[in-house]
């Protein structure tokens, strides 16, 4: 059973990267948590899944969606992102690195300027030093756009 997720793009600089397709990656907290807090059950992703990408026209969750894509996830990777760099799952089993080693996953996943110390200013943006420290298991979503962007 294909399932669909919501998920809004707030970081600017990705968008229109994701829209022509050239951008097919996101970093989001494992379903079940946020920002380093449990809560309610629900479902995880799962390779297969679509995911339902969209903006904002303003404040994000007190204004209209900008636009809306719908895309299928191809590949999932879990990685731990902490204020240190990340440790990331792949076939080689897990890997370590530090973020001065992240420039390739910066430029895979749209950060501006592409480095791995530029992601990890984005991160701390958007998650406190207290929920970094001891890290956060993140889903590194790999996708591909099924249906065009609309308003």
């Amino acid at each position: 059973m294909v399932r669909t997720f919501c998920m809004s793009l707030t970081y600017e600089e990705k968008i229109p990267d994701v829209l022509a397709g050239i951008c097919d990656s996101t970093l989001r907290p494992q379903v079940g948590m946020s920002r380093g807090r449990k809560i309610g059950k629900r479902s995880k992703r799962q390779v297969g899944d679509q995911l339902l990408l969209h903006g904002w026209k303003g404040v994000p969750y007190r204004s209209a969606w900008s636009f809306k894509v719908l895309a299928e996830i191809y590949k999932m990777m879990p990685a731990l992102i902490s204020y240190r760099g990340a440790v990331i799952r792949s076939d080689e089993g897990m890997i370590n690195y530090q973020w001065e080693e992240l420039d390739w996953l910066a430029k895979i996943d749209g950060i501006r300027p592409a480095t791995g110390l530029q992601m990890r200013n984005v991160f701390c943006r958007m998650y406190t030093p207290a929920h970094l420290e001891p890290g956060i298991w993140f889903d590194w979503i790999r996708f591909k756009l099924i249906k065009e962007a609309s308003p």
